[in-house]
């Protein structure tokens, strides 16, 4: 186990039961105080996990002591993420169906029975770490609350660079009103405090940053103050870094005092009866108290003195709601829209003589819904592309892949990546060089082909997340000493053994929620098929919930090719604790008879596009949680167990493209008394 790696689960355990869903569903749910004493509980383990975990290897105490935690730390984790599911599940709601599921979901009984299932597994979670806790006692751990791991994402792997004041004025668009507005509040003097606040809120790409130096830049504005300082914040609201930024900034030097006691009088003699003004650009994090201290560190300046911040969270604005005024900046108007679109996508600004491309960009510009970075990088994108055609196809995919995601910046990321040459649709092998990188996001980066060669390096890599990585073609070798790993969405086997194998599952552990094995094909021109399919020993990973095995369908098999599907098969028996298992492609005669370990938490079962197979095995009517069992184009499949009689939970059944077992399955036909218990059927 790498140092700091329970440190950081329980990190984020107590991010996740301070988040705003979390509290919100905990008070409605009943359980705010079961909660509470979750996040007690957390916090005071996690004050002792850097001691512990640096202990480890001088004492198997302490190492089976770190184990038993650790299984108690993802369980935990795990009723935290059924939180953050079911408030997705709301968000994601229309406001007619969220009237109608909620006068569902809240009917007496229902409240009651998830009210009790969800307060019974915090309360076992709870003493189960309360248990593990007491028993550190006996190895006196010293509290080391200091951060030693990293914890990095796609995103964050490089932070934003810092901002500056300069400005191009002919790039500000369509933001004359709100400059208006914030620049009437900087130019007020008739005040009675000596610093006043105001906050430019909004999503990223909408301008606060391009307003605020529009307005650092205004002549009135800056004819109001003696002294005009400009920072750029970004995630950690540290105060004594913010301090010396605004020394450095006021006299363009360093300063060449370290202590904090020693920076607050630099910067009072900085600011001492002056009237100035303070931007403090790409505000993230912050909290009342440090609020107030550097307000107080800030009081020297003259009467009218102005402090103008930018940042993306208002409900975060709302902590210091006495301190500032509030502006919500808004998206452009249609007009100012276009006028900033056509300027970008267009030869020297100008309208083309194509009407459809002027149709086609209003159309498009709707999408963007008047962020500017949105229609700038839009407008950039389309401008290369002259015909109708491409245009349309714009429209109709990269835009709407775009359109779906709820962050802005990262959405646009991903879109430029998409519209690399191929040749550059590599990721960097400098990242295989961020030895302590935890975290690797790169869902839906659809036209990525290759991970670093050198992948292998990252032990320290937690979660590695490459789900819809569509044109991916295979694993880097040495997958398995990930050995930290626990999320891995997606593992792709390589045309003729190319990159890891599958057996390289074996030396990941701890892999936790879904795994989708793809090209499963490929073993069978493999010589070794079955034993290295048995080496990933899938039924030994408990913490898997969702499996994904698919093969490249195959219309011309032989016999030979066939039996070696059903061996793969046999081997990649799951762990009885999967609940989701889905089987695509598969063309074996029948499916495997795994009755080594029952899967009795097995709630869905897909079986797709498995051409060959003639006949679903017994072991399907003992799943007593089955809920939803979908057979999609078996064409060869006539019949169902004798025992479907027996699935009593099973509430969804969906047979398409089988037409003797959809005519058998018709109510009166031979299998219908099978089945005639089930609420939901569906047959097409």
């Amino acid at each position: 186990m790498a140092e700091g790696i329970l440190f950081h689960v329980a990190g984020e355990i107590l991010m996740k039961l301070s988040s705003e869903a979390s509290q919100q569903l905990g008070m409605l749910w009943g359980l705010k105080n079961d909660l509470t004493k979750l996040t007690n509980s957390v916090s005071t383990i996690k004050a002792l996990l850097l001691d512990a975990e640096e202990r480890q290897t001088k004492s198997h105490s302490v190492k089976d002591w770190l184990e038993k935690l650790k299984e108690a730390l993802y369980d935990a984790d795990d009723v935290l993420n059924e939180f953050s599911y079911e408030s997705r599940r709301r968000e994601g709601m229309t406001r007619e169906k969220m009237v109608k599921q909620v006068r569902i979901f809240f009917s007496k009984s229902n409240q009651i029975a998830f009210d009790y299932r969800m307060a019974r597994k915090i309360k076992h979670v709870r003493e189960r770490l309360d248990s593990i806790a007491a028993d550190n006692n006996q190895f006196h751990f010293s509290e080391k609350l200091e951060q030693k791991a990293q914890h990095v994402s796609l995103d964050q792997i490089r932070e934003r660079d810092d901002t500056s004041s300069f400005i191009n004025e002919e790039e500000v668009i369509g933001r004359d009103d709100d400059k208006k507005v914030v620049k009437n509040f900087l130019v007020d003097m008739n005040v009675k405090d000596n610093i006043s606040f105001i906050t430019i809120v909004g999503i990223g790409g909408m301008g606060k940053t391009t307003l605020a130096k529009s307005l650092y830049n205004d002549r009135q504005v800056s004819e109001c103050f003696e002294l005009k300082m400009w920072i750029c914040v970004s995630y950690q609201f540290d105060v004594k870094t913010i301090v010396e930024k605004i020394i450095e900034s006021a006299t363009n030097s360093n300063p060449k005092v370290g202590g904090m006691e020693s920076l607050q009088i630099q910067l009072k003699k900085v600011i001492q009866g002056k009237k100035y003004l303070l931007v403090m650009d790409d505000i993230w994090n912050e909290s009342e108290e440090k609020w107030f201290h550097l307000k107080n560190l800030l009081i020297g300046g003259a009467r009218g003195s102005k402090i103008m911040i930018t940042k993306r969270d208002s409900k975060r604005v709302l902590e210091i709601a006495n301190l500032t005024t509030l502006f919500t900046l808004k998206g452009l108007s249609e007009s100012n829209s276009w006028s900033l679109f056509r300027k970008v996508a267009f030869k020297e600004g100008k309208e083309p003589t194509n009407l459809n491309l002027i149709q086609l960009g209003k159309e498009i510009l709707v999408k963007c819904r008047g962020v500017p970075l949105v229609i700038r990088h839009i407008g950039r994108m389309l401008y290369s592309k002259t015909s109708e055609e491409e245009w349309v196809s714009f429209q109709n995919n990269e835009l709407l892949e775009l359109v779906h995601q709820e962050n802005n910046m990262t959405s646009i990321l991903k879109l430029s990546y998409n519209h690399l040459p191929p040749n550059l649709k590599l990721l960097p092998n400098s990242i295989s060089e961020l030895l302590n990188l935890q975290t690797l996001n790169l869902k839906d980066c659809y036209a990525l082909k290759e991970l670093p060669s050198d992948t292998s390096k990252l032990e320290n890599l937690r979660h590695l997340d490459i789900d819809n990585s569509i044109h991916l073609t295979h694993m880097p070798k040495g997958m398995g000493k990930l050995s930290c790993l626990q999320k891995l969405s997606l593992f792709v086997l390589g045309n003729n053994g190319h990159g890891s194998k599958l057996r390289e599952l074996n030396g990941l552990k701890d892999l936790r929620g879904q795994l989708r094995i793809k090209g499963l094909e490929q073993l069978r021109s493999c010589t070794e098929s079955a034993s290295d399919a048995g080496l990933a020993i899938l039924k030994d990973k408990k913490g898997l919930r969702d499996l994904k095995l698919e093969w490249n369908l195959s219309y011309t098999l032989g016999a030979g090719e066939c039996a070696t599907d059903e061996k793969v098969l046999e081997e990649l028996e799951p762990h009885p604790s999967v609940e989701s298992l889905r089987i695509t492609g598969y063309c074996g005669l029948e499916l495997p008879n795994w009755v080594s370990t029952p899967l009795m938490k097995l709630t869905h079962v897909a079986i797709v596009k498995c051409v060959y197979l003639r006949s679903l095995p017994e072991w399907i009517s003992g799943l007593v949680s089955l809920r939803e069992l979908e057979i999609n184009r078996c064409p060869e499949l006539n019949s169902l167990p004798e025992g479907m009689q027996q699935l009593k939970s099973l509430y969804r059944l969906r047979i398409t493209g089988c037409f003797e077992l959809e005519q058998r399955c018709k109510k009166g036909g031979e299998d219908w008394p099978k089945i005639a218990h089930v609420p939901h059927i569906s047959r097409y």
